[in-house]
């Protein structure tokens, strides 16, 4: 990340806004020496907005998710269907079944 001097910034504020907009880079502004703020555009701005978003509808999600999924569910190999709870070991006992009924 390019790093400026604050006084750069109030001298050349048009050339650092050109640059920000072209490249979609942001530039760190620094006073005495020190890191101050952060300048962008505003659009990569947003997109970054949007996606910090997204990351934590995903987060609580994910959360959501391994809170409905009880112990009991987990142990059980329980998997959510259309809102229905079908549990595998069922499934696959009914399949051995029809497999030995079809033998027949």
């Amino acid at each position: 990340m390019k790093s400026l001097p604050s006084r750069e910034l109030r001298n050349s504020y048009q050339k650092i806004s050109e640059y920000c907009h072209k490249t979609h880079k942001p530039i760190c502004v620094t006073l005495n020496g020190c890191d101050d703020l952060i300048a962008m555009d505003s659009e990569s701005y947003e997109h970054m907005m949007d996606l910090l978003a997204l990351a934590q509808q995903l987060t609580s999600a994910k959360e959501e998710r391994e809170v409905n999924c009880t112990p009991f569910v987990r142990q059980y190999d329980i998997l959510k269907t259309n809102g229905v709870f079908l549990c595998q070991k069922v499934k696959q006992r009914n399949d051995t079944q029809e497999n030995s009924n079809s033998r027949l």
